[in-house]
């Protein structure tokens, strides 16, 4: 899969994320692009090296990840944020879920080479998540 902005899009017209299976299994990660982005500090939407601050996930009510601050399948650039905000329907709903803004040292990374963010950091680096919804749809 290519990297970058903008991304190919399935026939549903849905941006497919870098680190998406395939245009059908967007909510599946392909084990190889997890580890890529993982290992390299990859953003997951577009697959490009993320600056700092990025931007990671976490499920606050433990029903959809582990509850000690594991960011779902990587870290964002805030322009990727946004379109996943825009396209992805996990996040369309926004329960349950704290948007982080991070920086390098708030991120550790497991022998599992899963990315991790200290409960301790949680007042310090969540942000509103409106701040990503714009008016007008974000280029895909």
């Amino acid at each position: 899969m290519k990297r970058g902005l903008p991304r190919p899009s399935n026939k549903a017209g849905t941006p497919i994320p870098y680190i998406a299976e395939s245009g059908a299994k967007l909510g599946t990660a392909h084990l190889t692009r997890r580890l890529e982005v993982t290992q390299g500090w990859l953003c997951q939407v577009c697959g490009e090296p993320v600056g700092w601050p990025a931007y990671g996930v976490v499920c606050v009510d433990g029903s959809r990840w582990q509850p000690d601050w594991l960011l779902d399948h990587g870290l964002l650039h805030g322009a990727c944020m946004r379109l996943s905000l825009d396209h992805c329907p996990v996040l369309g709903t926004w329960s349950g879920l704290l948007l982080l803004e991070l920086n390098r040292a708030d991120v550790t990374m497991t022998e599992h080479f899963q990315l991790v963010v200290p409960a301790t950091v949680q007042e310090r680096t969540a942000i509103d998540v409106s701040r990503f919804r714009q008016p007008g749809p974000a280029t895909p």
